[in-house]
């Protein structure tokens, strides 16, 4: 597929912010809670290889997101960040089907890098009163972050290739999420 110059711009502009997620994690890293990490990890890819057929939709999504977040909650900021990535990878290569492209893949992992950064910051410095419920609310908070800036880039950018309403496409994204029958 030819993309647009627009198209490109914005996928480097995705790849360019996700390098300074991934300096961060770098730069912040703490010990590796190795078995704790590779329990997660090994759960993450896994689970990345099963799909959920959604009802009245010819679509599946990944399984990944409980795993991501028990990550977000017991992991280091560089192990989440690896875990994550990690399921877009496995979701991306080991899907049996046709390789993706090489930009297809720096996006999705770019993406997912930025999308776990946020998520992350939320979990962890969000004001919340201690207990679960407070553990709950941010948690919630989390995911929601991460998955709008999940999806909204992909949105775009599937937006930007083909001349799409970008509304229209995160609906039909939101839809495979939380399929709503009327």
């Amino acid at each position: 597929m030819k993309l647009s110059n627009t198209t490109r711009l914005f996928i480097g502009l995705v790849a360019l912010s996700s390098l300074g997620v991934i300096a961060f994690g770098v730069e912040t890293r703490q010990a590796f809670s190795w078995d704790r990490f590779l329990v997660i990890l090994a759960a993450v890819l896994v689970a990345a290889r099963f799909k959920v057929s959604l009802p009245k939709l010819n679509s599946s999504m990944s399984v990944t997101l409980p795993f991501i977040l028990i990550a977000l909650t017991q992991l280091s900021f560089l192990e989440t960040l690896i875990v994550t990535v990690g399921s877009v990878v496995m979701q991306s290569v080991g899907n049996g089907q046709k390789k993706p492209q090489p930009i297809q893949l720096l996006f999705n992992c770019s993406n997912v890098a930025n999308a776990i950064g946020l998520a992350y910051f939320v979990v962890h410095h969000m004001s919340v009163q201690p207990g679960l419920a407070g553990s709950i609310m941010a948690i919630a908070a989390a995911g929601t972050v991460y998955f709008l800036a999940n999806t909204v880039p992909v949105a775009v950018v599937i937006s930007l290739a083909e001349g799409k309403n970008v509304l229209t496409i995160w609906q039909n994204v939101f839809l495979l999420s939380f399929p709503i029958t009327l």
